[in-house]
């Protein structure tokens, strides 16, 4: 039976999405994709090491570099679609790939993170889908093409030993790491005349995505901090924490009477930061005390703070500089979120195309 889609998966990031399962692995060997049919190179995953120039006598020509051999595997099968295999050893790099993106410390990481598992799957059928899509279509790459890539695949790893035997160490057979190129020719023609292809959008759809997306082109606010401290922690009790209020007034008294922040910090503050005048260099929100948060971010530079009470005492705050906070222009920004539209517009085909494929696909998943 058809196996139900799983939409709450299929994530509309990019158009590109289709094309993992032969990019993380080959562009993991110095698959450049740089060929002269515009295929767009996929980004290594993080940690994988860069590719050795190839010397003369390693390199290949296209004609020279056979695509037949042995028809073998060095991975399980982790699924099927419509009877063809996808193997775990792609999908072991898939997974890796996906979960390689999940940004530290960001909210719900945990979730993406175990989500990652089954996504990593879905990919891969999508993109098994779609090649299958492609060669009924006709337009299935070239031997010819096949070759000219795997020609520079090769020759950016080192020779074809180098390259070959790389993919062997992540269990990719040769069949495999050539059909993988296969592939990933034969869909991104697919996506360009399939999907792409008379795509436009508009100036007034960019200026839309800008004010939906505003955060995304508004750098993060940092302020650079001088500050004056006189330490008095909740525990010191009534009495002490008013005589260092007191002190603290007196500070600012005389620096609204003209005296120098730096000097004053250098001979009052009873923080590390009075060595260097005070300076405590560029804070972003949610850096220090909740206290400064509030009261920093509304300073021009130049000005100098009322006297801040904290769990640690009494601070006087001088702006120095701020950067960023501020949204970018859309004209800045134009292209940029003209090019979002576009990939919002091919997600969006290729999530229908995919969801359709499905619906009268036979997919068998052995994932447990």
């Amino acid at each position: 039976m058809p196996a139900t889609p799983r939409s709450s998966l299929l994530t509309a990031s990019a158009a590109s999405r289709v094309l993992l399962a032969a990019l993380v692995v080959l562009a993991a060997a110095g698959c450049s994709g740089s060929g002269s049919s515009g295929d767009s190179a996929g980004a290594a995953p993080a940690g994988a090491a860069p590719p050795a120039p190839a010397s003369p006598s390693t390199a290949s020509s296209p004609a020279s570099i056979a695509l037949d051999g042995d028809q073998e595997h060095y991975s399980s099968v982790i699924a099927e679609v419509n009877g063809q295999p996808i193997y775990s050893a792609f999908y072991e790099q898939s997974l890796s790939f996906l979960r390689a993106r999940v940004s530290q410390g960001q909210q719900g990481n945990v979730e993406a993170y175990l989500r990652a598992r089954y996504e990593a799957l879905d990919r891969l059928i999508d993109d098994e889908l779609i090649y299958q899509d492609a060669k009924k279509e006709g337009l299935a790459a070239s031997d010819d093409d096949v070759r000219a890539e795997l020609a520079r695949a090769t020759a950016a790893a080192g020779g074809e030993e180098r390259f070959f035997g790389g993919m062997k160490t992540q269990r990719i057979s040769r069949t495999d790491a050539i059909e993988g190129i296969r592939r990933r020719l034969t869909v991104n023609k697919y996506m360009r005349e399939r999907v792409a292809s008379g795509l436009t959008a508009t100036d007034q759809e960019g200026l839309e995505y800008y004010n939906a997306n505003i955060a995304r082109f508004t750098p993060e606010a940092w302020v650079k901090l001088y500050q004056i401290s006189i330490l008095s922690p909740n525990t010191a009790g009534p009495d002490k924490a008013a005589q260092a209020r007191q002190r603290a007034e007196k500070i600012l008294a005389n620096l609204q009477a003209g005296a120098s922040f730096e000097t004053m910090a250098r001979e009052f503050s009873e923080d590390a930061s009075s060595v260097n005048g005070g300076n405590i260099g560029f804070l972003k929100r949610g850096a220090s005390y909740p206290e400064f948060d509030a009261v920093m971010f509304t300073m021009k530079p130049g000005e100098i703070s009322p006297v801040i009470h904290t769990s640690d005492g009494f601070h006087i705050l001088k702006v120095v500089e701020k950067r960023g906070g501020s949204p970018r222009p859309y004209e800045a920004v134009k292209e940029d979120c003209r090019n979002m539209v576009m990939t919002r517009k091919q997600a969006e085909i290729v999530r229908q195309i995919t969801a359709h494929l499905r619906e009268s696909a036979s997919i068998v998943s052995h994932l447990d």
